[in-house]
């Protein structure tokens, strides 16, 4: 039905945001010892002994082994954000036209069903030697509509620039591969949803923390601990991650 990381953490982190969970405080200390990742956590072992969830072939979402897994239909679902798109239409070639995009599920009715996770980070370097022409450049690139324009019709990045959304040019191009390949628009969803955003905290301890994630807390959780109650896990988790605040 479904599938989860154990070197990553895209599913239980969707989860935890739509909690308004967050793996640091709001000073960016490491903040994984809590009871909202417990029942995350626990949820998720839950829909694994149940047949529901599957361990990512891999361990995560961006593996060719998890690719060949999707391709060839091993799986039903994916929770991901729509940059994901890309991955189908890049390396799922079998799937066009079987897939569709809905809105994510949530605990509760109510809950945002935006989440933003991922992304790609672009900045200026401060000793760039034309750091103004460069400024200019991403402005134009990440923010002015033409260059959300090339954005999504290139990159499949939806568009910041809302009033994009209404543009029949971008929503209703059948030419455009991503619009071509998914069974559904994501553009319904994105209006559907709004921009009731929430986001991870990424301040502070976040990489730090993050590194203990990936490479033993969700291994353990979902792999090779089950039995450890997820409370008991993640204190230790926690106790592992090496951060200087100073």
């Amino acid at each position: 039905m479904c599938a989860v990381e154990t070197s990553d953490y895209f599913l239980p982190q969707l989860m935890m945001l739509e909690k308004d969970a967050q793996y640091v405080d709001e000073d960016g200390n490491p903040d994984i010892d809590t009871k909202e990742h417990a029942e995350v956590i626990e949820y998720i072992r839950e829909m694994l002994e149940l047949g529901i969830c599957e361990i990512a072939p891999g361990g995560g979402v961006h593996t060719e082994e998890w690719y060949g897994h999707l391709n060839s239909g091993g799986v039903a679902s994916l929770s991901m954000p729509l940059w994901y798109m890309g991955r189908f239409t890049d390396y799922c070639p079998d799937l066009k036209g079987k897939m569709a995009i809905y809105e994510v599920p949530v605990w509760n009715e109510g809950d945002t069903r935006e989440v933003l996770q991922g992304g790609t980070g672009t900045s200026v370097l401060k000793y760039s030697e034309n750091a103004d022409l460069a400024k200019e450049f991403l402005a134009f690139a990440k923010l002015s509509e033409d260059g959300n324009k090339y954005e999504w019709n290139i990159l499949g990045f939806d568009p910041i620039r809302t009033s994009l959304w209404e543009d029949p040019e971008i929503t209703e191009n059948k030419e455009n591969k991503f619009l071509s390949y998914f069974t559904t628009n994501p553009f319904d969803i994105l209006k559907k949803n709004g921009t009731d955003l929430t986001a991870p905290n990424i301040s502070g301890g976040y990489a730090a923390t993050a590194a203990v994630l990936f490479s033993t807390t969700y291994a353990n959780a979902f792999e090779l601990d089950t039995e450890t109650p997820a409370e008991d896990l993640l204190e230790m988790e926690q106790a592992s991650i090496v951060y200087d605040n100073e």
